[in-house]
């Protein structure tokens, strides 16, 4: 199914399910491993370029849809990665003053938030559970 990119502008934010593959899923995972301390308020992780550099270009891949299926003019991608260790990290503010800052614009700046790992597997949403045999 595509993704109702519409949404953006009516709901504020579409969900993509499945976007990552299992394998990028890993990738991610093990990204945040070695992930250092990033310079903000807030505790955050930055990825190495290296590590985000295959998801950014895949994120590019949606960037025409984006643009025929709304107004917003969105075309360039920051090959940044962070994570926001949920131990650590409330975010209750909103965490886009560096990137307003930066270019005076929201309404075609798109952040895109992919939660890989889930403090309780039990909450919210659904999860799988392997049995051994």
């Amino acid at each position: 199914m595509d993704p109702r990119w519409s949404d953006l502008q009516t709901r504020g934010f579409v969900v993509l399910r499945s976007f990552l593959t299992p394998e990028e899923v890993e990738g991610v995972r093990q990204a945040y491993t070695t992930a250092r301390r990033g310079e903000t308020l807030y505790v955050s992780m930055v990825a190495r370029p290296s590590d985000v550099k295959g998801i950014a270009a895949k994120l590019a891949t949606l960037l025409p849809g984006i643009r025929a299926a709304t107004d917003i003019r969105t075309d360039i991608i920051h090959q940044e990665g962070y994570f926001f260790p949920t131990e650590y990290t409330n975010l209750s503010w909103h965490t886009d003053q560096k990137s307003y800052y930066a270019i005076q614009d929201h309404y075609n700046y798109l952040n895109f938030w992919m939660p890989i790992i889930k403090p309780v597997a039990e909450k919210s949403g659904t999860f799988v559970t392997r049995r051994s045999s």
